[in-house]
C-alpha cells in the first residue's frame, strides 16, 4: 500500500513528496460516516483530501491553520465500502493513511 499511496500522491512513486504520517492521527478506522483527524503538531495551512485507490480525488477539504491537539471532522465519506487514501498537505508536505469505510 504504500507504493500504491506514493505513486497516486507523487506522481510516479516519488516518496519525496508522500510519506506515511507521523504528525496526524485518523480515527475511527474503519468508520461508517465520519472520520476524524487529530493534529499531532500545529501547521499554518492545512488541506485534507479523500482519494479512491484508482486516484480519483472524492472529497477536498481546506482547513487553514491547526494547533497541537486539534480534532478535524471530516462527514463526507464516500458512500461506497472500500478502502482509500486520506491525503493530509500541511505547509507544503504531505501524508497520507489508509482509510476503511464499512
Amino acid at each position: 500500500p504504500q507504493d500504491v499511496c506514493n505513486w497516486l500522491i507523487g506522481g510516479g512513486g516519488d516518496s519525496a513528496k508522500a510519506k506515511p504520517a507521523t504528525n496526524w492521527e485518523l480515527y475511527p478506522n474503519p468508520a461508517t460516516n465520519h472520520t476524524s483527524i487529530k493534529m499531532n503538531k500545529a501547521c499554518k495551512s492545512v488541506t485534507i483530501t479523500i482519494q479512491d485507490i484508482t486516484g480519483k480525488m472524492l472529497h477536498t477539504q481546506p482547513v487553514g491553520a491547526t494547533s497541537t491537539g486539534q480534532v478535524i471532522g471530516i462527514n463526507h465519506l464516500p458512500s461506497v465500502k472500500g478502502t482509500y487514501i486520506v491525503i493530509l498537505q500541511a505547509d507544503g508536505e504531505r501524508s497520507y493513511k489508509k482509510l476503511v469505510v464499512e
